[in-house]
């Protein structure tokens, strides 16, 4: 909206919202680390981050990445969700197929949250890869069009392989680590 050129359509439409949005990135980082409520007054004037206008606005500068950690089973999470936030992501925990009651895949739907996830980071253990069912659901996942897969295997320490969209590492590798390579799957 600055420039030495002449202001096209775009900029003109923007403009009444680039304050706005100015303010709503800054709060966002205030609210992030503890600074800000989720009421905002801006001087006399009401932030309303809800204005329809800055959804799109919203969605392309501020949404972070989500990531799909699935299928972790008896082991903790937490370490690998909060490299994972560290590193800028939003996170999903699934328990995969066969912990679920209902878990779509299994019977051929798509699965919402995957499809709302960037990456997914699914995890295997032997006997799942040893089983054609449990293994094709989450091949399946891990298979999402267009958004790339780490498949982290159970017990196991080798290092990142990739092909594609998809990376093959040992799940004993640091949470750091899967979290990097799920950073760089996305360019973050």
């Amino acid at each position: 909206m600055t420039g030495s050129g002449p202001e096209g359509p775009q900029d003109a439409a923007i403009r009444p919202y680039a304050r706005s949005l100015t303010i709503a990135i800054l709060t966002s980082e205030a609210k992030e680390v503890g600074l800000m409520s989720t009421d905002i007054d801006v001087g006399a004037e009401r932030l309303d981050l809800g204005v329809e206008e800055l959804h799109a606005i919203e969605e392309r500068y501020l949404k972070r990445p989500t990531a799909l950690v699935m299928g972790r089973g008896g082991l903790d999470p937490l370490p690998l969700r909060d490299a994972l936030t560290a590193r800028g992501f939003n996170v999903r925990l699934c328990s995969g197929p066969g912990a679920m009651s209902s878990c779509p895949l299994t019977a051929g739907r798509s699965c919402q949250i995957r499809d709302l996830s960037d990456v997914a980071i699914v995890f295997m253990t032997e006997a799942e890869a040893a089983s054609a069912s449990r293994r094709v659901v989450k091949m399946l996942c891990a298979a999402h069009e267009g958004r790339p897969a780490i498949i982290a295997l159970e017990g196991r320490v080798e290092r990142a392989v990739s092909s594609g969209d998809h990376t093959l590492i040992g799940a004993l590798r640091s949470p750091a680590e899967i979290a990097e390579i799920a950073g760089n799957a996305l360019s973050l």
